[in-house]
């Protein structure tokens, strides 16, 4: 289906209304993440952290590209995990110039606390859906996911 084809089947104002939906939902996310968590823990720090739990020690730029955030903003949060003990520079044996981040076990106990929160959070967010609304919320993003995936 060509993109004409597929702008005509859905709506214009239809388009503009998930646009705005989709962003206005993520304002309210981080600014209720920002009120709520207790550990003052921006969320790209906490998805900092997910990231090294679940996929190891990353070289800052992997992580900025993870992430989406510049180079500059890398080193600042970084900096900042660091100081907060709650991620470490490990540098590489073979290649010293090679330094990785890994999360330490401060970090980890962190970051459980934050996935806890965060499904506080979730299940706070989705309390006037329907179970089989949220199933049917789960098949659409991971359709979504599945045709764009990379």
């Amino acid at each position: 289906m060509t993109r004409r084809k597929r702008v005509d089947r859905i709506q214009k104002q239809d388009i503009h209304h998930i646009y705005n939906m989709y962003n206005v939902l993520g304002r309210r996310w981080m600014t209720d993440w920002n009120k709520r968590t207790t550990m003052n823990v921006p969320h790209t720090h906490f998805m900092a952290l997910e990231i090294l739990e679940l996929e190891g020690p990353q070289r800052a730029t992997v992580l900025a590209n993870t992430l989406a955030i510049t180079s500059g903003g890398v080193t600042v949060m970084t900096d900042k995990l660091v100081k907060n003990e709650l991620v470490k520079r490990v540098m590489q044996e073979d290649d010293r110039r090679v330094v990785m981040l890994e999360i330490t076990e401060k970090g980890r106990a962190v970051l459980f606390e934050l996935q806890e929160q965060r499904t506080i959070m979730i299940d706070d967010l989705m309390k006037d859906l329907t179970e089989s609304e949220v199933q049917e919320l789960l098949r659409i993003y991971k359709k979504l996911l599945d045709a764009h995936q990379d």
